[in-house]
């Protein structure tokens, strides 16, 4: 449990809203503008897990964030315990919330959430939740978008926050703000850049490492210089291992320090991950190299100056997180699709001219 610089339980009168966010960064960043359509008028405890946590310390609308790696929701989960889930239960309980809203995927069911959050007391409870939820909850939307429609993430949530009584915000962009750099990563930024960031916590919703190696050649062979970010996982690696011409900072950035590198960016190639939403957050334009895994319309980068690249496979939408295909049929994308679509918006920055792609 952490609390802002400087604050205190007794600096506000504003009533507190628990905000239940308990999935990766991107899904944090995506409930920004919900947030900041509650925090208008409540003071805002936001629940993440440890993961969505560190989205959550970029948000400067949320007071205090309460991390809980819930068994019912995040990927590899531990065994649900009942001592783990006593002990949430009443430090919730010790919040004193007047209100709680449940922000989930449509693919996640809020309901186990919405029982911790009812036997700690919190006494309005509001989620999505396609299936009964009986006296969980005092708000309950359903997922019914007309015929063909899918709305985006943002768009869902500001629905929700809506429907609890919170109006949406006037800017309806992501907003987040970016962390200092170590002296020695600020060294090694070349002045001008696009940063390629290959690794994804899902690896169905990215590319293999050997097309983005590939990707990465094309850029630095056609004179852009490519920064390379992410965790040193095996992919991202060997992404570095195959780029020598490329300027690695895997490893060594915090998310917050990501966001300050994004957005000194001339444009970001990326896959379905939480750095995608991160540039939009920062205002970078961006070259989605995304898997049709999930529905692209609810997903894309929001508000921002995007292109995005897919694969249109029979096996679409089909949720997976890890392939179950050898040949991986959905990342079948050109490195020279990626590199003109990478210049057509770097181009587009540099004369000022309209977006494109945005969501």
């Amino acid at each position: 449990m952490t609390l802002r610089d400087g604050q205190s339980w007794a600096m506000t009168d504003r009533p507190t809203v628990l905000v239940a966010r308990l999935d990766g960064l991107g899904d944090v960043l995506l409930t920004e503008p919900a947030v900041r359509a509650i925090a208008a008028s409540a003071r805002v405890v936001m629940l993440c897990s440890s993961q969505g946590a560190r989205a959550a310390e970029l948000l400067d609308t949320v007071d205090q964030v309460v991390v809980y790696d819930t068994p019912w929701i995040i990927s590899d989960p531990d065994p649900v315990d009942a001592p783990g889930f006593d002990s949430m239960r009443e430090q919730i309980a010790g919040l004193g919330a007047e209100s709680a809203v449940v922000f989930t995927s449509a693919r996640q069911s809020p309901l186990p959430t919405a029982l911790m959050l009812r036997l700690a007391g919190v006494p309005r409870i509001g989620a999505y939740s396609y299936t009964y939820a009986g006296s969980l909850l005092d708000v309950r939307l359903r997922d019914e978008p007309p015929a063909g429609a899918v709305p985006h993430e943002v768009e869902r949530n500001l629905a929700l926050a809506e429907s609890m009584g919170y109006a949406p915000p006037t800017d309806r962009r992501m907003l987040v703000q970016g962390q200092w750099l170590p002296v020695d990563v600020a060294a090694d930024l070349p002045a001008n850049f696009v940063v390629v960031h290959p690794g994804s916590s899902a690896s169905a919703r990215t590319l293999p490492a050997a097309r983005w190696a590939a990707i990465v050649e094309a850029l630095t062979d056609a004179g852009h210089t490519v920064v390379l970010t992410g965790i040193p996982d095996e992919r991202t690696l060997r992404v570095v291992n195959a780029a020598p011409k490329a300027v690695s900072l895997v490893g060594r950035l915090e998310f917050g320090q990501l966001a300050t590198v994004l957005a000194r960016a001339e444009a970001l190639c990326v896959g379905n991950t939480g750095a995608m939403h991160l540039a939009a957050a920062v205002g970078t334009p961006i070259v989605a190299c995304m898997p049709p895994t999930m529905p692209i319309e609810a997903w894309r980068p929001w508000m921002v100056d995007h292109v995005v690249l897919n694969v249109d496979v029979p096996c679409a939408q089909c949720h997976q997180r890890t392939c179950p295909y050898a040949t991986h049929p959905c990342t079948a994308i050109e490195p020279a699709e990626v590199l003109h679509a990478l210049e057509r918006l770097v181009r587009r920055r540099s004369q000022h001219l309209p977006a494109i792609g945005v969501a």
